[in-house]
């Protein structure tokens, strides 16, 4: 864990007079009670969009929770390359960036994933090719996605004809 990482979540549960240990548990159970889709089921993969590596670059303690509950439960959050290089600029100011990539799943995308990234943008007239690889990446893993676009995302989501919980981060 990076030390702006770690001062973040401290001053997070300073401000909420608790140990950064209870803080954690507490975020992670107000995560699991608040997200539709660990209800009645166990979360088993997650896909993580530009915003969610975003905020956790700016330690949102909404994002920071969520990816250490997956680190928790054992899941490496699944990131699209393409979401990489939207995020990635490099540099020191970015330590709690790589902190979070280190715990994920980075996907190239390969021919046969580029032809059916192709193929669900023309179905959602929604031609930002690193938006539709996050919900194409989500659709083979069966997993929920975090991400800043939500309305995007979710349009995305409807053309497919699949069901996937998409949440705000």
């Amino acid at each position: 864990m990076t030390p702006e990482l770690a001062a973040a979540i401290e001053q997070e549960a300073a401000r909420e007079g608790i140990s950064v240990r209870a803080w954690i548990a507490n975020a992670a159970q107000r995560l699991a009670r608040s997200d539709p889709a660990r209800r009645g089921s166990e979360l088993t993969a997650i896909t993580y969009d530009t915003g969610a590596l975003l905020a956790a670059e700016r330690h949102v303690a909404r994002m920071l929770a969520r990816h250490a509950t997956c680190l928790e439960d054992g899941i490496a959050p699944v990131v699209p390359v393409g979401v990489l290089a939207e995020a990635w600029r490099g540099g020191a100011m970015q330590a709690g960036l790589a902190w979070l990539l280190d715990g994920c799943q980075v996907e190239t995308l390969d021919e046969q994933r580029a032809r059916a990234v192709g193929v669900l943008a023309g179905v959602s007239s929604m031609f930002d090719v690193v938006d539709v690889s996050v919900v194409e990446a989500a659709i083979r893993h069966r997993a929920v996605i975090v991400t800043s676009n939500h309305a995007g995302i979710e349009q995305i989501v409807r053309a497919a004809g699949v069901e996937l919980g998409v949440e705000q981060v």
